[in-house]
């Protein structure tokens, strides 16, 4: 680890958080992680690494909010549509023309945030041939991003990409600048907690084995070289 933490007991923290998320990130931007560690502690009423250490390792899922402060969730609806637009039109077409008729198409959002990207895809998938036969599996280290994601409540940053007219049609307004995205759409994803750096998969149990499609998009660049090779075959294997 790092010999720029300001004290030993920031430094096992970081490595705890390291050894636990294998964000590498963490190494890399000391003062940034150091920031986020003092901040999770004052959240937690916390006032010594030492006593946050010793909450988080009593319940890891407790790490939470550290992991909200280090990664960027940064997600919106109806992001990147060149993406959209070679899944629809190219990836789909081709896993329609290798599988049977009737065959229910698995998608997995690896690193969802806060829901949108899922979202997204069950509001295109609802209105493309394959409606009624898909399944999105909605996964993510932050278990606080995945309530977030549940409860698909919205500000209107969320909705930057998404037309007046999309927005009217797939979402009700539920106050100033805050939206909620439509039952039929909620249904159609299902989130789960998942560690990409530490959970062994394919798992049939975990739902992540026999995928068609899988989006994962800037969650790796928080992993060391070793842990990016290992979840890029994973996610092979998972295929």
């Amino acid at each position: 680890m790092s010999t720029l933490w300001s004290s030993p007991g920031v430094a096992r923290v970081a490595e705890y958080c390291l050894r636990l998320t294998g964000l590498s990130s963490i190494e890399r931007r000391v003062t940034e992680t150091e920031a986020a560690i003092r901040r999770a502690m004052s959240q937690g009423g916390l006032g010594s690494p030492e006593e946050y250490l010793h909450h988080i390792q009593e319940d890891p899922g407790r790490i939470d909010h550290l992991v909200d402060e280090i990664v960027v969730g940064e997600t919106y609806f109806f992001r990147e549509p060149e993406t959209l637009e070679f899944l629809l039109h190219k990836a789909l077409p081709a896993v329609s023309a290798s599988r049977d008729p009737g065959h229910v198409l698995n998608l997995w959002s690896a690193g969802c945030a806060t829901g949108e990207e899922p979202y997204t895809l069950a509001i295109l998938l609802d209105e493309s041939e394959w409606r009624g036969r898909f399944r999105i599996l909605a996964t993510d280290i932050s278990r606080s991003a995945l309530a977030r994601a549940r409860g698909a409540e919205y500000s209107t940053w969320a909705l930057r990409a998404t037309s007046p007219e999309m927005t009217r049609r797939y979402f009700e307004q539920i106050g100033l600048r805050r939206y909620a995205l439509a039952a039929r759409y909620r249904k159609l994803v299902e989130f789960r907690f998942h560690n990409l750096a530490a959970d062994s998969f394919p798992d049939l149990a975990a739902g992540v084995s026999g995928i068609d499609i899988i989006l994962c998009r800037n969650v790796l660049m928080y992993f060391p070289r070793e842990v990016t090779d290992r979840t890029a075959g994973n996610f092979f294997r998972a295929l």
